[in-house]
């Protein structure tokens, strides 16, 4: 007998531990000492070894052999695993020890098996060690394990020549083996293990792969790891491992440990300003305080003076002179830039010109508005008075008479619906709050669809304000109701050009109004006159009338009183809704004004030259540049080594509290003649407002600041009045300077403005001079919302944040540290890359879920979810750097819900929800194509701006080099400014993925590009059920006898009415007896269709007439006959089997009916005789080749559509019919 077992023996007073093989072979018998720890290292050799192991061990008195690291042997065998069970099975072993060794780290780690060799088990234990065997278990077999099915683990050691099973079946071949495990044995968990290295695989094809790449591996030393972590108690073996770690799992910490170590601290910050013989800190507070209350004061040391007892004029101006300067200077060190203002240029004002360039070309517009056809006497007598009065010079008369024109246009009112609130009995309430909300929510997904998604995403605070009227009043009257301060721009850079007024003041056209209507959008909001833009486009549909009215307004520059008066509203921005700075007041002023001041916005965008920097309401402009700039800085400093700062400053309302003043100067500066600045001016005079909130609605407000947001020229207003800001920090700053010598300021969007420096001392300085600009033009900045961040490299790593914090005013600036984040234009910002949330997929879980739950119509939830919930997504993620797998995990989310809703089978193909509606397909948008289409559009278009800024900026910081990355890790063929080429050929991948499916296809290209298929997609004709089972049919998953059986053997298949042929669709729609009628009345609604459309052109139509032609008759469906034409149709409805279905019906036709065009010319006696087959698909589709029968006949191509839907409806009812049977 020969036994082999492993047995573990430590001596806690030598601190040693052995690792051996006992073996028993008759005659011989002993140790293999394969492991020895405290005793002489890990190793084997030497007989020293062996006697001190053995020793701490406990020796025993059988003869000893020692094997070496390379020896092996050769036994005939019986493996005893004990884990859940004993399993037992005969063969060879020949395993060199390095096997033996892994091995036995597995058990010892485990500590529940034991090998054995030989027929027999060892009764008991040696005396000196013990055997790991679980006490409970008991000997069985495999067939044993298999029949109980208890389960377990059997390591077959690799490789082996025969193997035996103990259910008497031996295997040379070990293929053979596993196959019989799989079948006879299938409750073991069998894994083959590598004899060389002990590495486990599930199949034997694998573990035979690498047994032959295997090289072995020795017992590994247990590796010390002294770096331990202080925040996670993880170790490393080194520093470098500890810092990686560190650097991902607790930035913040690692940068407080640079700065500790790299950075020396300057202490303290140092105030603001100290106390002295005359001035106390609180008088200087106090000081301070009563500035900023005799703002724009004349005699400003007076005033203040006689408030501060024992202070006189010049005390306080000396005072006054030592803070501000302190101010300037604050956190400044050596490195700051001296002398910028003397850098300033500040040349003499431009030129002007006085008046309209040329009044005569007025009279041409207004008159020949007179003359152009326009209805109705009253409305050319009014055009003939206004020019009678502008000629005479009455302006004041003059625009009182436009009113009279205007009053011309009627609202177009939408009819009230009754609320039953209130009403019926108690109990019906909850019946009557779910219709309430129905119709809450179709009303509003008919009027404003964004709203709604705000509203069920954000929940109810976003779209109902819970403000009180007094509250909104006395918040908004001091704001609006605030005289204009005095502002003076004399003294910044003026601009590189001046306004080109001409552009601005020449007359209006008839194509400009009408471009304007157009692109304004149907739902957009009524002003107070309830005129909408529908009652624009009733009213004047050429925008004829409107361009005259509106050269009146250029020409006189004034508009009358009667489209002056404004509404407002509260929209939601976030954070406590009973906070009135977290909403956002939006004003809607009259529909005819908003089209004037948008054809205005429009010439002065293209008159002025608004700074570079500034991307916000510019032509081209988008957020993406902008975020784009940012990453490409902070890389450029990192490649370089370079040191950098940035800082995200928040003008503090400034929309609401821009000086009207500011804005005339700003006109000013950029040359504006006074006719254009009276222009501006008169549309701001006057001006009022009432805000309107559920709790009801306020005073009068007038706006005597501030800009109106909601009309159009407001942005381009607002950024004449910032341009003065980009063009001093861009001149008198200090700049980041790119690889190639780009300098890099200050870059902005709107009013969300960014500073850019070389470290923290000239960032501060740049800053310094915004707060110039803030203090001339009476904006504030808001610290709390500004926030910042430096990087400064040393010793081969980055410190971030570096000394103290940047300042605005005295109130310091948020540090942005690493592992957080800031938002600026919507995506989040921090030191080391561009960051969204973490998990996407969550967000997109959690939308779907509650818009899942609204009161919505399943195509309404899918057309919500993707124009309006996945582009949401879709910026943030294009403004990120998501892996593919996260944007499969989106799409597969979209697709779940897109199922749930549309009450789809989850077997539909993703292929169909993904492809376009034009081809067929739901529509529904793929982020993990759109998203990388997105970021490598957005970089071609800063590639390819016109903009030579733009452009040049995009080069520097190496947009080039990522755009090349970028599509070569999404696979996308590099778009030479032809996005529309990229987009078409994924499109064609789509569709042409759908087409080929074999079970799910479309069976050829019917739905490619075709409308009269298509059109229903997208329209509200079918009830929900109808469409979901229209969708059914496109994918052959409707739930037939042959589409349930699927995959599925010995499943009844046969048609469940006729029984005479496979239950299919096709055999339902074209051959099942139990529902010809319904078939009959299909084709015969199709006939009245072509008969009803053709007699409005005037044929006489001949239905089913018999012609007899060699004794057989012929009964085509229809002939009509007009002049000396015939033309014989014969519709039919087939089911789209193949490709070919619609155009060999159409061909059997013609064939079957060819005989009787003799026979059909010599009865009519008509010259020409025309023969058509006019095949429909039963599932709605259109054959291309009936657009001749409908060309011949002279009936539009817009009837097809018509005639898909209605072959589709009857086909929907003739399923219902067979179902219900």
């Amino acid at each position: 007998m020969v036994t082999i077992y492993t047995e573990f023996k430590t001596d806690p007073g030598a601190g040693a531990r052995v690792v051996a093989l006992r073996v028993d072979a008759g005659a011989k018998a002993g140790y293999v000492i394969l492991r020895s720890e405290g005793v002489h290292g890990h190793g084997y050799s030497g007989s020293g070894s062996r006697d001190r192991a053995l020793s701490a061990a406990g020796k025993i008195d059988e003869p000893m052999e020692t094997l070496d690291r390379k020896s092996s042997f050769r036994l005939p065998f019986k493996i005893l695993i004990f884990e859940s069970g004993r399993r037992e099975m005969d063969g060879e072993l020949s395993p060199s020890l390095d096997f033996v060794n892994r091995a036995l780290d597995v058990q010892e780690s485990r500590e529940e098996e034991a090998l054995t060799l030989g027929s027999e088990e060892p009764t008991e234990p040696l005396s000196n060690g013990s055997v790991y065997m679980p006490a409970s278990s008991t000997e069985r077999g495999i067939a044993d394990l298999a029949e109980d099915g208890q389960t377990g683990k059997l390591l077959i050691p690799m490789p082996l020549r025969t193997v035996a099973c103990p259910c008497n079946q031996v295997f040379c071949n070990v293929y053979e083996f596993e196959i019989h495990m799989e079948r006879a044995h299938m409750g073991i968990d069998v894994k083959y293990t590598c004899d060389l290295c002990g590495k486990h695989c599930l199949r034997v094809h694998g573990a035979k792969i690498h047994r032959s790449l295997c090289r072995g591996n020795t017992i590994r030393p247990v590796i010390p790891r002294p770096w331990k972590c202080e925040a996670c108690e993880e170790a490393f073996r080194s520093k470098s491992g500890l810092s990686q770690h560190k650097r991902h799992r607790h930035p913040a910490l690692r940068n407080l440990e640079r700065k500790a170590k790299y950075v020396k601290e300057p202490g303290q910050a140092k105030p603001l300003f100290k106390a002295t013989k005359l001035w106390s800190i609180e008088e200087t507070k106090r000081l301070l305080e009563l500035e900023n209350e005799f703002q724009g004061n004349k005699n400003i040391n007076k005033l203040i003076a006689a408030q501060l007892a024992g202070k006189s004029n010049k005390q306080v101006s000396d005072r006054r002179r030592t803070v501000h300067k302190a101010k300037t200077n604050i956190s400044q060190d050596k490195g700051v830039t001296a002398g910028r203002n003397e850098d300033r240029v500040t040349g003499p004002g431009m030129a002007v010109s006085e008046t309209v360039t040329d009044p005569e070309a007025f009279w041409d517009f207004v008159t020949g508005a007179r003359n152009s056809g326009v209805e109705g006497e009253s409305h050319q007598k009014t055009l003939q008075v206004l020019v009678d009065l502008l000629q005479e010079g009455n302006v004041e008369r003059a625009c009182s008479q436009v009113s009279e024109i205007l009053a011309d246009i009627t609202p177009v009112t939408k009819p009230q619906s009754k609320s039953k609130k209130g009403q019926g009995p108690k109990n019906r309430r909850k019946s009557q709050a779910k219709a309430e909300a129905y119709r809450h929510a179709q009303q509003l997904f008919e009027t404003n669809k964004k709203s709604l998604v705000a509203e069920l995403l954000e929940g109810a605070e976003s779209t109902k304000c819970p403000l009180s009227v007094e509250t909104v009043y006395e918040a908004y009257k001091a704001r609006f109701e605030t005289e204009s301060p005095e502002v003076d721009m004399s003294h910044f850079p003026p601009p590189v050009n001046g306004m080109d007024c001409d552009n601005i003041l020449k007359p209006i056209t008839g194509e400009e109004v009408y471009k304007a209507v157009r692109k304004t959008r149907p739902d957009s909001a009524s002003g107070p006159d309830k005129i909408d833009v529908r009652s624009i486009r009733k009213w004047d549909p050429r925008g004829i009338k409107l361009a005259a009215v509106f050269n009146i307004f250029l020409l006189t520059g004034k508009v009358p009183d009667a489209v002056r008066p404004n509404r407002s509203i509260l929209l939601y921005k976030g954070g406590e809704t009973t906070q009135v700075g977290n909403w956002r007041p939006l004003t809607i002023g009259c529909m005819v004004l908003r089209l004037y001041t948008k054809v205005l916005a429009a010439r002065f965008m293209f008159a002025t030259p608004i700074s570079p920097c500034q991307r916000g309401f510019v032509s081209g402009g988008s957020c993406n540049e902008n975020v784009h700039l940012v990453e490409g800085l902070v890389r450029d400093a990192k490649r370089r080594n370079k040191p950098i700062g940035v800082c995200f400053l928040d003008l503090a309302k400034a929309f609401d509290t821009v000086s009207h003043k500011h804005v005339l100067a700003g006109l000013t500066r950029f040359g504006a003649s006074k006719h254009v600045t009276r222009i501006v001016e008169d549309l701001y005079r006057g001006a009022s407002t009432r805000f309107t909130i559920p709790d009801g609605t306020t005073g009068e407000i007038e706006m005597k600041r501030g800009v109106k947001q909601g009309d159009p020229l407001s942005p381009v207003l607002f950024n004449i009045a910032l341009d003065p800001l980009f063009c001093l920090v861009e001149k008198a700053g200090v700049p980041y300077e790119l690889e190639d010598g780009t300098p890099v300021s200050v870059a902005g969007y709107a009013d969300d403005t960014m500073v850019v420096s070389n470290n923290k001392n000239d960032l501060q300085a740049n800053i310094n001079l915004v707060e110039e600009f803030c203090r001339a033009a009476k904006l504030k900045l808001n610290a709390k919302k500004s926030y910042a961040y430096t990087i400064r490299p040393i010793a081969k790593t980055y410190v971030v944040n570096c000394g103290d914090q940047l300042r605005i005013e005295a109130e310091a600036i948020t540090w942005i540290e690493p592992g957080d984040t800031a938002k600026y234009l919507g995506v989040e910002q921090s030191p080391w890359i561009r960051k969204v949330k973490d998990n996407p997929t969550e967000d997109l879980k959690s939308w779907c879920s509650k818009l899942g739950r609204a009161p919505l119509k399943g195509r309404q939830k899918l057309l919500l979810l993707s124009r309006h919930v996945l582009p949401k997504l879709k910026y943030r993620l294009a403004n990120s750097d998501p892996s593919k797998e996260v944007l499969a995990g989106l799409d597969s989310v979209s697709r779940e819900y897109t199922k749930r809703w549309m009450n789809l089978p989850a077997c539909v193909s993703s292929a169909f929800l993904h492809c376009s509606v034009q081809d067929g397909g739901v529509g529904l948008p793929s982020l993990a194509t759109e998203v990388p289409l997105d970021k490598i559009g957005s970089m071609s278009r800063l590639i390819g701006s016109q903009d030579g800024h733009v452009k040049r900026l995009a080069k520097a910081i190496g947009i080039e080099e990522q755009l090349e990355t970028t599509c070569r890790r999404w696979e996308i063929r590099r778009p030479l400014n032809k996005m529309r080429c990229v987009v078409n050929e994924i499109r064609k991948r789509r569709r042409v993925e759908w087409e080929n499916l074999g079970s799910q296809g479309p069976r050829g290209p019917y739905w490619r590009r075709c409308r009269a298929s298509n059109g229903w997609m997208r329209r509200d004709v079918l009830s929900e059920g109808e469409h979901t089972v229209a969708l059914q049919l496109r994918t052959n998953t409707y739930p037939t006898r042959e589409a349930m059986s699927r995959g599925r053997k010995g499943t009844n298949v046969m048609c469940r009415r006729c029984g005479q042929s496979v239950e299919t669709l096709g055999h339902i729609t074209g051959q099942c007896l139990a529902v010809k009628g319904n078939r009959i009345k299909r084709h015969n609604k199709v006939c009245g269709i072509l008969v009803s459309a053709a007699q409005s052109q005037s044929w006489e139509v001949m239905i089913e007439p018999h012609f007899k032609v060699e004794d057989k008759t012929y009964i085509p469906d229809l002939v009509f006959l007009r002049g000396e034409q015939a033309v014989i149709v014969d519709p039919t409805v087939v089911w789209e089997s193949n490709s070919n279905s619609l155009s060999e019906a159409a061909r059997k036709k013609v064939v079957k009916y060819n005989p009787i065009l003799k026979t059909v010319k010599d009865l009519t006696g008509k010259s020409s005789v025309l023969l058509f087959g006019f095949p429909v698909g039963g599932r709605g589709t259109w054959c291309r080749g009936n657009n001749k029968v409908l060309d011949a006949l002279g009936i539009p191509r817009s009837k097809a559509q018509y005639i898909c839907l209605t072959v589709l409806g009857d086909t929907l009812r003739m399923l219902r019919v067979f179902m219900d049977k």
